[in-house]
């Protein structure tokens, strides 16, 4: 989870739903991203994770520093909260999933029209960072990690991927 302040002239904080089937199909739950202060967007975090009976938020750490988990603590100190870090291009950290995309491996189980749009409609390298793709990205990264020969799954069958800075 990244997040910006808030202002008007800001991106959304993208709050993205999770989970993922024994078969390695990841499942879309929803979309949450919201336009609005660290405070209100921490608090639409945790009122997601708690009806999804998540097991962890993961959060972006690249721009906000520790502004994520501060945030969230701030609403509830006892969330199971697990930092990420970008090391890779924006682009390159989407192509695994992409892959599931075309593999039919990832479903929405309804329709997100914002987050939908935005995956249409995002050309690497162009315009605003697309924040619904960023947590949806990572959200799923984490759940769906590139297959290695003999790697079993996460053991964790559910996760919240919010975010402010990454694009695909």
């Amino acid at each position: 989870m990244t997040s910006k302040d808030g202002a008007d002239d800001t991106d959304d904080t993208g709050i993205v739903v999770a989970g993922i089937y024994k078969k390695k199909h990841g499942y879309v739950l929803g979309d949450y991203t919201r336009h609005t202060t660290p405070r209100k967007w921490a608090a639409e975090a945790i009122a997601a994770f708690e009806k999804h009976h998540g097991d962890r938020i993961i959060g972006e750490v690249n721009n906000g520093g520790e502004l994520v988990e501060a945030n969230l603590r701030l609403v509830d100190p006892s969330i199971p909260y697990q930092a990420v870090r970008a090391s890779r291009g924006k682009q390159t950290r989407a192509e695994p999933i992409s892959s599931y995309y075309e593999q039919g491996r990832i479903h929405h189980v309804a329709t997100f029209p914002a987050l939908e749009n935005q995956m249409c409609d995002w050309i690497p390298g162009e315009g605003r960072s697309p924040d619904r793709i960023d947590a949806l990205v990572w959200v799923l990264t984490e759940l769906l990690p590139p297959e290695k020969p003999g790697k079993p799954l996460p053991r964790f069958s559910g996760g919240f991927g919010v975010s402010g800075g990454l694009r695909i």
